[in-house]
């Protein structure tokens, strides 16, 4: 447990407020720019390491390295790419094509299954950072399938839910995959109480890319519910707010 601090008379004043947002957005975003130089010559040693094998994805470890930078990388670009505080109006449609065609390697006879639902699904987010929040989900759906994106489903749809701040309205992302489904820990992760498993989950169990996803979506102050189907597969859906505060982006 860690200890409280003490007031002493003749300690040095504390400032009246923490640093403002936009000096952590300043720092995320160099360490995000040397973490990105750092990763870039490892996977490339890794993709080289693992071609002159000729064991194709039959060596693990060069696999694991190359999906698990690939995965940081969700974070480190969308740092990068976000203008502090910055919120645009966004139509889901947009979101999904774009991040379709970020993470596609199929053809288009293959792609997942997408259904909108009626009515007006426009809302007001930082879009880079659910771009890569809803890319991220259809690329580990895909992996968990099997390779196979048909196995894949996409329906967006309004929504309402309750949270810390009251009732809120917005915008459901619902991917469900044909996979072997979550296990608890990662189930327990991406809960509201997400903190649950802590430092302890191991990165090779599958639930790293999750965990960017968990992490970008309190960036934009979206709802994670994640489930196990009765039928197989999971499902998980990401309820992102109607209006973002510019000031919870920058935060």
């Amino acid at each position: 447990m860690r200890p409280q601090s003490r007031h002493h008379e003749n300690a040095p004043s504390q400032p009246d407020s923490p640093p403002t947002s936009a000096a952590f957005d300043t720092l995320a975003r160099m360490v995000a720019h040397e973490v990105r130089n750092a990763l870039s010559p490892l996977r490339i040693a890794a993709q080289t390491a693992k071609a002159s094998t000729n064991r194709g994805d039959s060596d693990p470890l060069a696999s694991r390295v190359i999906r698990t930078i690939d995965r940081v990388s969700v974070i480190t670009e969308a740092i990068l790419e976000r203008e502090s505080g910055f919120v645009d109006g966004v139509h889901p449609s947009n979101v999904i094509s774009g991040a379709l065609e970020s993470c596609s390697t199929w053809n288009a006879d293959d792609a997942p299954r997408v259904e909108f639902a009626s009515g007006d699904l426009s809302l007001a987010t930082n879009s880079a950072v659910l771009h890569h929040i809803i890319s991220n989900l259809i690329s580990n759906a895909v992996r968990v399938s099997g390779g196979d994106p048909s196995g894949v489903s996409i329906s967006v749809h309004r929504s309402t839910w309750n949270s810390a701040a009251g009732s809120m309205r917005g915008v459901a992302f619902c991917v469900t995959d044909n996979g072997p489904g979550l296990p608890q820990a990662v189930l327990e992760r991406l809960s509201e109480n997400g903190d649950i498993a802590g430092n302890s989950f191991d990165p090779w169990q599958g639930g790293v890319g999750l965990e960017v996803v968990r992490l970008l979506s309190q960036c934009i102050d979206a709802k994670i519910e994640a489930s196990n189907r009765p039928e197989g597969g999971a499902q998980i859906i990401i309820k992102a707010p109607d209006q973002l505060e510019a000031a919870s982006v920058a935060a």
